[in-house]
């Protein structure tokens, strides 16, 4: 009984996940594997001007049943989230967010697994983050990882090999 419910508590957080990012018209969200632990939950494509454009992230999902598991950080706006267990694809070439849902709330919250860094003077990579330090998920957090997301491809683009 509790694998169920368990089951339908990581699908709940799923859908609002989905929630989130198809509040954007240049997105479109695929599932991956629904019901496994070891993936990726969601590939988000980059649309431009309706088309495909190859850019890809993606994103692992988590749901808590409360908020007992939050609690303030030393910076304003982030929390910790104290979670156990949790098994995130760490060797992807993309991009890659950490969701987490509270069922209590839908509240939701982020944090990058794999940080896309770029600029002016730095050659664009990923970073692995381990931090249990999260944002609060909102329409601006996601307009913001698609703007992280999009400048580091276009970096990419423009650096030779």
């Amino acid at each position: 009984m509790q694998k169920s419910e368990a089951w339908y508590l990581e699908e709940r957080a799923e859908q609002l996940a989905i929630v989130y990012l198809s509040r954007r018209d240049d997105l479109v969200i695929t599932r991956q594997r629904a019901g496994s632990d070891d993936g990726i939950d969601l590939l988000v494509n980059l649309l431009k001007t309706g088309a495909n454009t190859g850019r890809v992230f993606g994103v692992e999902v988590k749901a808590l049943r409360s908020n007992r598991q939050i609690h303030p950080a030393s910076k304003r706006e982030v929390v910790r989230i104290n979670l156990s267990k949790v098994r995130v694809p760490r060797d992807v070439p993309f991009p890659l967010c950490l969701f987490v849902f509270i069922m209590e709330t839908d509240e939701g919250y982020y944090r990058w697994v794999k940080k896309p860094v770029y600029g002016l003077s730095r050659k664009p990579q990923l970073l692995l983050n381990d931090e249990n330090t999260f944002r609060k998920l909102s329409t601006e957090a996601v307009n913001e990882i698609v703007l992280d997301v999009q400048g580091w491809y276009d970096c990419r683009v423009k650096i030779p090999a």
